[in-house]
């Protein structure tokens, strides 16, 4: 009898168990993470646009001084042509500004792609997708703009491997969309981790490389002062040390926002598998840290307007 009664038991934790696991697999998904996630990286955008936007002007008005003062020559600017193209044309000796102007709009493509990602993902989670057919238009969409800006940031893969909605993960959504089963988003935002983890790994590249550029700037913008030094007479040097202390803070501005946009880039990547992981566990999620960030930039360039 105790045989039997054990047998019993264990067979009805079993079938509770999978009920349990069935019912996960069912359960409604809460839009409110997704719209969290999505808000947090719409802060972003903001905040680093006008961060990007500050390290252009700044590098713009480096070149203006040194054409001004003839330490740069404005030849650097003329474009050349290739009679064998109609429309052709390249910048052989490219400012560096041109460069910090290029890092920005590659930026912009990037963002754009996340914002139109989380924003898919949201309207995934908040049953605004009707049918896998509206699905499919929406991510051939955001999957165009991921080219245009993997192109942009020098993503070393081919046209046909870059996307941030892989196939696998396009899948798995078309699923999601058709039997609203909660496990199938958690599969689609694990899949499309590794396109997630690429575009993030490029940008804080990209981030470290206009920190570069920024010191090349500097560099020239300290020759130019230094030259103003060697020529000044000693009662006029201490305006100089103070132009010299101007830069100096100025330049350490501009890289703590670049620092600040990589960590953003990292905790984006890292909050997107907590996404995906809080709907298996049934756990709660936050993007309390990627907003923190944003709103940190925001903060880090209202400073730099004061210098």
């Amino acid at each position: 009898m105790n045989t039997l009664f054990s047998r019993r038991n264990v067979r009805a934790n079993a079938a509770a168990a999978l009920a349990i696991a069935l019912l996960a697999g069912c359960a409604t998904v809460s839009p409110a993470p997704f719209k969290e996630y999505h808000d947090a990286v719409l802060d972003l955008q903001a905040s680093a646009d006008r961060v990007l936007e500050a390290d252009a002007k700044w590098s713009r008005e480096s070149f203006h001084e040194g054409v001004k003062d003839r330490s740069t020559a404005l030849a650097d600017l003329t474009l050349e042509f290739d009679d064998t193209l109609a429309y052709g044309w390249t910048l052989p000796n490219e400012p560096l500004f041109v460069t910090v102007e290029r890092t920005r709009s590659a930026f912009a493509h990037l963002n754009t792609t996340f914002v139109s990602y989380t924003d898919l993902l949201y309207q995934l989670a908040a049953n605004k997708v009707a049918s896998a057919e509206e699905f499919d238009t929406l991510a051939n969409d955001l999957n165009a703009n991921a080219r245009k800006a993997a192109k942009a940031l020098r993503i070393d893969a081919s046209e046909d491997n870059v996307a941030i909605f892989s196939t696998a993960a396009a899948a798995l959504a078309r699923s999601y969309v058709e039997n609203k089963k909660r496990r199938k988003l958690e599969e689609t935002i694990s899949s499309n981790q590794g396109g997630v983890d690429q575009f993030v790994q490029a940008a804080t590249l990209a981030a470290q490389l206009a920190a570069e550029d920024l010191k090349a700037e500097y560099g020239l913008r300290f020759d130019r002062v230094n030259a103003v030094w060697r020529s000044a007479p000693a009662d006029g040097r201490a305006a100089v040390i103070d132009d010299v202390l101007a830069l100096n803070d100025e330049m350490v501005g501009l890289l703590k926002t670049l620092e600040t946009l990589d960590v953003a880039y990292r905790t984006l990547a890292r909050e997107h598998r907590e996404l995906g992981r809080s709907l298996g566990k049934g756990a709660d999620f936050s993007a309390r840290e990627l907003a923190n960030t944003a709103r940190r930039l925001k903060d880090q360039y209202e400073e730099l307007k004061t210098k």
